[in-house]
Parts: structure tokens; C-alpha cells; sequence
């Protein structure tokens, strides 16, 4: 699960915006990246309100479609990012990280290799999603069965104690039929959600109180095809819910799931574990359904459009400290990613594409820390598991190229969540010599 990030009201260029939109040579911004006074307007995010052109269908309004083209380049004019925590005042763009914290030099780091989930011989584990708890705990699920996956398949919930994973709830597994598929993961302290497909039906089970349970998100509906969970700011479980081509979002407030705003329509189903719902404290909850973005600023959902004018393929979303998405996606046999403009209702492109090796990458995953620095993790043709910051309008690599021991078949999806520290949490799919199918897991840590 794509973690919540801390966002706020007000103007609506973030720093990574700022360096994205120089970059990019876009009116309004100033040759140090900053937004220009002259760009305060919030086009889109407004409640109630439709940007020209735009058009309210069945609770979203369409503000803009996409005018990035994949591998759209730039040249970088001085702007740096991610380096120290943002400043400024927020009524004129400038960044809000909260006081307490301060990033940690990179060259001060090192990657830290946890027990993986399921290296048992016996066993192939596959299908994972990652979760980070308020307090840090790291919270895995995944789907399980014997090397031939003739045996039953399982879904679990881990936590990592120490040096080993703890089954949550004690067993059970979830589930133990013979067709399951798609996890995804969100962890409170004192909760845990996690949904997985079963015989075409998508499932979703709490556990609460040391029980699992499967609470009615919509009795009224015939059941979901696809699940993603998340968590926002204040601690709320979200769930986004896709069947016959229509998406809905689910919160719940106190005991009760309501839908959130209108329906979403959807083209095509995404698939649980896509990263396609991610949230901000400020009520604010980006969406993917179909192809399309959707933001919900709090009253409404806003249709976004597609991120690209081609193909996304497994798209995956972070929100910066103001609440904008930032998207990033497999186009044809390269990943790229995109921020979007609130002022120009149109979604801008990183500059080329974040491929370390060459054509062959996939599977991008998606964080925000508070100081606005954007993380992004994916895999490579040779299965290398990498992990690279956006600084100074360039992709640049983090703790040195890939995460060691990270390369491995990998046929699900790395994913990345950030700690209290503001330090990257990575999990991949790997086959390594004399293992059987397992979960592999590593954390940033000072040296």
C-alpha cells in the first residue's frame, strides 16, 4: 500500500512541482524553480468548481487530459530538490515539511538486507504488499503455497519482529483455496486490512482485537472484482472497489463504510497490488481507474485524465505536501513518471525516463518524504531492483545501483514505503540459488 503523506490546504506547487515545471520550460514558473507570483491559482482543486472545458459526469469533474509525452526532456537551470528541507511561505507555494524533520545524507546510509517472508524450500510466496505502521512497524502480506503450487494457496499477514516475520492473527491462513490472487496491505497499530482475490471474487478481511473478520463495505452491491486498501491522515480506512466497469472508493468513519463521492468509471480493471489509491492528510485521495487519474480534493472527485498521451501500464501514485499526484508507469518497454499542474490543469513530465540499464524496465513503485524529495523504485531487464531519488532535475541513484541481493525473478512488483525517518522500506519478488519463491526485504539505514 502506497503509504498516506502528509499534505495541507493552500497554494498547490509543490517543490518537486517547482523543479518539474522549470524544467519543462512552463509559463508561470521562475528560473530557480520557484512558482511565479503570477501562478496562485488552484485551477481544479477547488470544490464545486469546473476548469474551462471541463464537464461533471456522475460526481467527477473533468479538469484536464494529459499533455506529457514519454521521454519529454529538459535542462536543468540551477533547480535543486531533495537535498534539504523545503522553505517559504505556503501562501506562495513555498514547501511545508513540519519542523522536526531533517534529511539524512545518503552517503551515510547503507541497505540493510531483513529476513525475507517465506524462505522456506518448502514454499513459494508470491503476490506481496508492503505497509509501514504509525509506530514503524513494517507489515507485509502475501500469497503462498507449495513449490508446485499444487497445494492449497494461503494468504498471511507478517509482521517483522526483530529478525523474523510473525504470522498476524495467529493462523489460520486467510484463505486456502486452490485460486487466489492479489494482495494488497494497510496497517494501523492496532489494525490490519488486507484484501486478496478468491475464485474471481475480491475479499477483504480486518483483523482487529487478535480476530479476523470480513465486514460488508457495500451489501447493496453483487461483489468486486478488484480491491486496494489504504489509510489516511487520520487514520481512516479507505478501499477502492472496481466492478463492470465502474470504480468506487470506500471509507470508513467510525464503524460505518460510506462511498466516497461519486462513482468513477473504469474502462479496465486494475488489478489489486497496482498502487492505485494512495491518500493525504488533507482529505485529499488519488485514484486510478481505467487508465485515468482521479483526485478527490475533499468535496468531489476530480478526473484527472490519462497520465500520458500513449499506454500506461501499472501505474502507481505518490501526493506531494500539497496534495498534488505524482504518477509513474510502464510505457512500451520504458518507465517514466509525471507530477500534476493544478494552474495549467494538465499533467507534466519528469524529464526522459527513469531506466538505469536500458529498455527492459517495469514495475514502478512511488514515495514522497516530507521535505518533498520524490523516491522511486523499480526493476530492470536483469532483475535488479533499484531505487533512485529525483535531484536536481535528474534520476539519480540512491545508496548505490540497485539494492544488493535484490535481483531474483521478480514477477510481481517492488514496492517502497517511507519511515518515521524519512527512509525507504523496499520489497521485491525474487527466486535466489537454493531458494525457493520468497519475498525479499530491505531497509535504508545509517551506517
Amino acid at each position: 500500500m502506497p503509504r498516506y503523506r502528509h499534505v495541507r490546504d493552500g497554494a498547490m506547487t509543490s517543490r518537486v512541482q517547482r523543479c518539474v515545471l522549470a524544467l519543462a520550460f512552463i509559463p508561470g514558473c521562475s528560473d530557480d524553480g520557484a512558482a511565479s507570483s503570477s501562478s496562485d491559482a488552484d485551477s481544479g482543486t477547488t470544490a464545486g468548481t469546473t476548469t474551462s472545458g471541463g464537464t461533471t459526469t456522475a460526481g467527477t469533474t473533468t479538469v484536464g487530459t494529459s499533455s506529457a509525452t514519454s521521454g519529454t526532456s529538459g535542462t536543468s537551470m540551477g533547480v535543486t530538490t531533495g537535498t534539504s528541507t523545503a522553505t517559504g511561505d505556503p501562501s506562495t507555494g513555498g514547501g511545508s515539511t513540519g519542523p522536526d524533520f531533517e534529511p539524512i545524507d545518503p552517503s551515510l546510509l547503507e541497505w540493510e538486507l531483513l529476513p525475507a517472508v517465506g524462505a522456506d524450500p518448502t514454499k513459494e510466496v508470491r503476490q506481496a504488499s508492503l505497509s509501514i505502521t504509525p509506530s514503524g512497524e513494517i507489515v507485509v502480506s502475501a500469497i503462498s503455497a507449495d513449490t508446485s503450487w499444487s497445494s492449497p494457496w494461503e494468504v498471511n499477514a507478517y509482521r517483522l519482529d526483530g529478525s523474523s516475520w510473525t504470522v498476524l492473527g495467529g493462523g489460520p491462513a486467510l484463505s486456502s483455496d486452490t485460486e487466489v490472487s492479489g494482495t494488497s496491505v494497510a496497517a494501523l497499530d492496532d489494525e490490519v486490512l488486507v484484501t486478496y482475490r478468491v475464485d474471481l471474487e475480491e475479499r477483504l478481511s480486518i483483523l482487529s482485537g487478535g480476530a479476523w473478520s470480513e465486514p460488508a463495505i457495500d451489501p447493496a452491491s453483487n461483489g468486486f472484482d478488484s480491491y486496494e486498501v489504504a489509510i489516511d491522515g487520520q487514520g481512516r480506512p479507505l478501499v477502492l472497489a472496481v466492478a463492470d466497469g465502474i470504480a468506487r472508493v470506500y471509507r470508513r468513519d467510525g464503524g460505518a463504510w460510506a462511498q466516497l463521492g461519486g462513482d468513477l468509471q473504469a474502462s479496465a480493471i486494475p488489478f489489486p497490488g497496482l498502487g492505485s489509491l494512495v491518500t493525504g492528510l488533507a482529505g485529499r485521495v488519488a485514484a486510478s481507474a481505467g487508465g485515468a487519474a482521479h483526485l478527490f480534493d475533499g468535496a468531489q472527485w476530480l478526473n484527472l485524465g490519462a497520465v500520458t498521451n500513449g499506454v500506461a501500464v501499472n501505474t502507481r501514485f505518490a501526493i506531494d505536501s500539497d496534495g498534488n499526484p505524482i504518477a509513474a508507469w510502464r510505457e512500451g518497454s520504458d518507465v517514466y513518471a509525471a507530477t500534476w499542474d493544478p494552474n495549467a490543469a494538465e499533467w507534466v513530465p519528469f524529464p526522459g525516463e527513469l531506466n538505469f540499464e536500458g529498455p527492459g524496465a517495469d514495475n514502478p513503485g512511488l514515495a514522497v518524504d516530507p521535505a518533498d524529495t520524490l523516491f522511486a523504485t523499480w526493476r530492470e531487464l536483469s532483475l535488479t531492483v533499484y531505487v533512485a531519488r529525483f535531484i536536481g532535475g535528474v534520476w539519480v541513484p540512491y545508496i548505490g545501483d540497485g539494492i544488493p541481493g535484490g535481483a531474483g525473478s521478480i514477477g510481481s512488483f517492488p514496492e517502497i514505503e517511507l519511515d518515521a525517518l524519512g527512509l525507504p522500506v523496499v520489497i521485491w519478488e525474487a527466486t535466489l540459488p537454493g531458494m525457493a519463491g520468497h519475498i525479499g526485504v530491505a531497509r535504508a539505514i545509517q551506517m
